[in-house]
């Protein structure tokens, strides 16, 4: 008989549903979920399920938002959650951040809650005066931010409005006291401008001409199309790989850095643009605005590198560490289909390199993707830990498929085309809930995965 539990990211959308969870079919044997920190198994699904984080975890409290419907991992019954697409810059020269956030009453400190309280977001109350709109306006609004409070609130997903100011934040890019920002942000973009016109002169000598090629043959395959199909973009993105290569002469720039960057360029511009990725057109975004846009994308991408930067070494010492990582995570989790690929000649390098590589950003739209990275930039290390378990969760989400599948270029054809291109924000949810158990369940287990 299965089993029922209920992650707080589903109770607090939908109260009193559940997820039911066949111990088959999750591969655990009755003396792990006792051993399990993360699974209780109840009695008939009548009986209100326990919530194993309240249980395990009394700091973690159940938050007060509520969403629409969860759905299922398939897209059964799917819903936009409207936590996708972009919002206010932090600039002066966004045209909504100052004005919106001004605009903003005080409100009474709420207190926040530790673990992630909901799946997705709701669109209504993401929309202006909507109660999660309000909460981060409110905090943003604060003479100094509290930035453990911002990562609680933002990993069950950032309203479109406030998504460029957040991220901004979240990355490091801007400093918790407000007073700072308009200063920090000139004085960025100025140094970005002056690396622009020391290196980019430099781009056809012929020490360079191998790696602009490169970074040119990139930019044309990285997503959206429609994108990277006007001149103005592909222009934006050379100058910046180029810098970046230049300025960081121990990695040089390296294939899959273009694909890092898009995330933050769209979202940065998505309040001239609007939330549609596929539907930019950079003839509506004046001169100076795109190049301020280009300058904070720099930094962004080039902080995100930084704290993943072993992933572009030479000898790709950070990509092989998580690339075992997942392998044995896998062992633990679903132990039939890690002896499917072996059985099969599968390695993960196969398959896995490129999820690890580009954060998979080449298995799912770009609008799944914004979402997902609300929830890696609400984490510490949400770009190294949390994309582990989420690559795992991807993995289990589509087992049966793959052990379903016996001839070997069938199987690698659906692993490297994984039916993730129509999910949205909402399917990201799911996953990052099941990520989230993953973690919980395995983190503290040193001695079979360290990240």
């Amino acid at each position: 008989m299965p089993g029922f539990w209920t992650h707080p990211m589903v109770e607090d959308a939908c109260p009193g549903s559940v997820v039911p969870i066949d111990p088959a079919d999750c591969q655990l044997t009755p003396a792990w979920i006792t051993r399990s920190r993360s699974i209780s198994v109840s009695g008939p699904a009548q009986r209100k399920p326990l919530n194993p984080f309240e249980r395990f975890t009394p700091r973690f409290g159940k938050g007060k938002d509520t969403s629409a419907t969860a759905t299922t991992m398939d897209g059964t019954a799917k819903e936009n959650a409207g936590a996708n697409g972009g919002g206010s810059a932090a600039s002066t020269s966004t045209p909504t951040s100052t004005a919106v956030l001004d605009s903003v009453n005080s409100s009474k400190r709420s207190t926040l809650s530790r673990a992630p309280n909901h799946v997705g977001s709701n669109p209504a109350e993401d929309s202006p005066g909507g109660g999660r709109l309000k909460k981060f306006l409110h905090m943003l609004n604060r003479p100094i931010l509290e930035l453990e409070q911002l990562r609680t609130l933002s990993w069950s997903g950032i309203p479109a409005e406030v998504r460029p100011t957040v991220w901004k934040l979240l990355s490091g890019y801007l400093p918790a006291n407000s007073d700072r920002r308009s200063a920090i942000l000139e004085r960025r973009r100025a140094e970005y401008r002056l690396s622009v016109d020391q290196h980019y002169p430099q781009r056809h000598d012929k020490a360079h001409a191998q790696m602009l090629h490169q970074i040119q043959v990139d930019v044309l395959r990285s997503t959206p199309c429609s994108l990277f199909a006007q001149e103005a973009a592909k222009q934006c993105f050379e100058r910046l790989l180029f810098v970046f290569h230049v300025r960081h002469p121990g990695s040089g720039y390296v294939q899959g850095m273009n694909d890092l960057a898009v995330p933050f360029f769209t979202v940065f511009l998505s309040p001239y643009c609007g939330d549609d990725p596929e539907a930019i057109d950079l003839s509506k975004v004046s001169a100076e605005v795109l190049a301020q846009i280009e300058a904070d994308t720099y930094w962004c991408t080039a902080i995100l590198i930084d704290r993943i930067q072993d992933y572009f070494t030479s000898d790709r010492t950070g990509l092989q560490r998580q690339l075992k990582a997942l392998e044995e995570l896998v062992t633990r989790i679903d132990k039939p289909l890690d002896e499917h690929l072996a059985e099969h000649g599968v390695s993960y390098v196969q398959f896995a390199f490129r999820w690890m590589n580009c954060l998979l950003m080449r298995e799912m739209p770009l609008g799944p993707i914004v979402r997902l990275w609300d929830a890696y930039l609400a984490e510490t290390d949400g770009f190294g830990t949390l994309h582990l378990y989420t690559c795992a969760a991807l993995m289990a989400t589509f087992s049966d498929r793959i052990r379903a599948t016996k001839d070997l270029s069938e199987m690698m054809m659906f692993i490297l085309n994984l039916p993730t291109h129509e999910w949205t924000p909402r399917d990201v949810s799911m996953l990052l809930a099941e990520a989230y158990r993953l973690k919980f369940s395995f983190e503290d287990a040193q001695s079979h995965i360290v990240v």
